[in-house]
């Protein structure tokens, strides 16, 4: 069970803890259940400093009166007994865990991207002209508060790091239109040229969450009047906004997570080099893990399949599995193995299917054409098994242990009637696409259609907008 420490003194666990203690709610301790805690003077007067720290964001004083610096055996600084008798190391960390993490919702979402163009914004205005993190909140921290309430010292150290990055990539480059889907805004704009050219989502054609535009008047006009002449294709308007991306003029920018301490910035579809299929690009087939044990509820023990691929660069897990809750059609997301927190982005379907067909194959995704209960599962079990006993010559795939068309029979109806028949049906939809692939591709064959998913993945490609991705 996990326990608070030193790192997890920061405003995400101090809000929530707060709230607890003025409110009188029960905080669970390790090994020691829930005790609802005392207000005496050390509480009371925490309660008011961690309040005092969402203005400052400075936890210093909160510190010490949690660990008041008696020294131990050993020189390590003791935490004070002030929980009824218990320290800050006794709380247990699990019900904390939910404080800033998880995914966020579109308003949360939408405030750490302004919080992020405002930090941009505000680097390549000053010229970056921060003596480092602490000069730079000294003089911001008020105005990133009101952007994002929830501002922790993590999103502190990321807005300061993606600000840094961006200035020292453009330089003193001047831009007269900073964007985040500003009504009226470049954004907007350009997305109703792209749609001109057929694309149907914003997100598959360009993933930029931000734009930076040296003159916008100069640049709507110029997009605009490409959009209506007769001859500028998506491949050569994309190569426009190339150029323009190499000038400066005008800057899409995708925010990930970031990934480490400092930023990182790559640039996407700028050159061709993102799809050729040379030893650096390249990815190659390693193993498929596609469960189907079940659990002692008679549920599948992972709704998913994973896909791993192996480059030079990183190792790639493609997540085959539903779109969201329910009986719905299938999702292809793509992860970096070694920086799960960043997701590489989800293929657009369309291009999945367009890639099944170059390569002789079909892409079924239509969710109507599969068992949605054990009735219909049984009068085509023949067909699923004959597809698991293919899929098991392959000798590619884990099954989790489970070694016969008969064990697989039994596992799929025992999950249709399990609490999660949804992730049933998903399931063989999983084995169909499975089956499709590893019957009629081999070798070379194989490894180029995964590259191709993979590029999808992360909107690499002619068909697609030119961006820098900072993570």
């Amino acid at each position: 069970m996990a326990k608070m420490g030193k790192s997890e003194v920061q405003w995400k666990y101090l809000k929530m803890l707060g709230t607890m203690l003025s409110t009188g709610r029960a905080i669970k301790f390790d090994g020691k259940g829930s005790e609802v805690i005392q207000q005496s003077p050390e509480i009371k007067t925490l309660i008011k400093e961690i309040k005092e720290v969402e203005r400052t964001r400075n936890v210093e004083k909160v510190r010490k009166l949690i660990q008041p610096g008696k020294q131990v055996l050993g020189g390590r600084s003791d935490y004070a007994p002030i929980f009824n008798g218990l320290r800050w190391t006794d709380i247990d960390k699990t019900p904390f865990s939910g404080a800033g993490g998880g995914t966020p919702d579109a308003k949360t979402t939408k405030m750490q991207e302004d919080g992020s163009l405002y930090s941009i914004k505000t680097f390549i205005e000053k010229n970056g002209a921060f003596t480092g993190k602490e000069d730079f909140l000294k003089k911001h921290r008020t105005d990133l508060l009101k952007i994002y309430p929830d501002m922790d010292d993590e999103w502190e150290n990321t807005f300061y790091e993606q600000g840094k990055r961006i200035q020292k990539e453009v330089g003193n480059t001047k831009f007269g239109h900073y964007d985040r889907d500003t009504p009226g805004g470049f954004m907007e704009e350009v997305w109703k040229v792209a749609k001109s050219y057929g694309v149907t989502q914003k997100d598959t054609w360009n993933p930029a969450d931000i734009w930076l535009v040296a003159n916008y008047a100069k640049e709507q006009k110029e997009l605009l009047d490409r959009a209506k002449d007769d001859y500028t294709n998506i491949e050569e308007f994309n190569t426009i906004l190339k150029h323009k991306f190499t000038d400066n003029a005008i800057v899409g920018i995708s925010l990930k997570k970031m990934s480490g301490k400092t930023a990182q910035y790559e640039l996407v579809n700028m050159d061709n080099s993102d799809m050729f299929y040379d030893d650096e690009y390249k990815f190659r087939f390693d193993n498929v893990v596609c469960k189907l044990s079940i659990d002692q509820q008679g549920n599948l023990s992972s709704s998913d399949s994973l896909v791993y691929l192996k480059g030079k660069k990183m190792t790639i897990k493609m997540q085959i599995r539903q779109q969201s809750s329910g009986i719905t059609p299938m999702k292809v997301e793509g992860t970096d193995v070694a920086n799960a927190a960043a997701k590489l982005g989800k293929a657009p379907l369309d291009m999945v299917a367009v890639a099944f067909k170059a390569y002789g194959m079909k892409f079924n995704n239509d969710k109507k054409t599969f068992p949605m209960n054990t009735k219909e599962f049984m009068e085509r079990s023949d067909e699923f098994c004959k597809m698991y006993d293919k899929l098991k010559l392959a000798r590619v795939i884990d099954f989790d242990g489970v070694t016969t068309s008969k064990q697989f029979e039994d596992n799929i109806r025992r999950a249709f009637s399990g609490s999660n028949p949804a992730a049933a049906h998903n399931k063989l939809m999983q084995i169909n696409l499975l089956h499709e692939v590893f019957t009629k591709l081999k070798g070379e064959s194989l490894d180029f259609f995964w590259t191709d998913i993979c590029y999808f993945c992360q909107k690499k490609g002619n068909v697609f907008g030119p961006f820098g991705k900072l993570y």
